[in-house]
């Protein structure tokens, strides 16, 4: 066994926006392309700023990142394998809004 392989991944926001900027894995993996389409919108420049985030544009961002996530977790096994070996990885770990409560799935 490679000692290289990595025992999980989780593939959090941060993880994802990476593997997004990585042409290679946006070319195999067209759905991590979503991530990069969209920009967060500028929250508004009233007040100090610290009450008055854009909740509309952090929702929309949620919304965007679960999209792919589920989409993820509803690749077949040969693209689940594919996915891992282009990580070195054993596990991928994926955590998905399902109404209001976060299911991790593992493959």
């Amino acid at each position: 066994m490679d000692a290289n392989v990595k025992p999980l991944v989780v593939l959090t926001d941060t993880v994802l926006r990476t593997l997004a900027s990585n042409p290679e894995l946006r070319n195999e993996f067209p759905v991590l392309a979503q991530l990069l389409q969209f920009k967060a919108v500028a929250p508004k420049k009233s007040g100090c700023g610290a009450c008055n985030r854009n909740r509309a544009g952090l929702a929309q961002d949620a919304a965007i990142y679960n999209a792919v996530r589920q989409q993820i977790v509803s690749m077949g096994d040969a693209r689940r394998r594919l996915l891992k070996t282009k990580l070195n990885t054993k596990k991928i770990q994926v955590s998905v809004q399902d109404g209001k409560k976060l299911v991790k799935v593992v493959f």
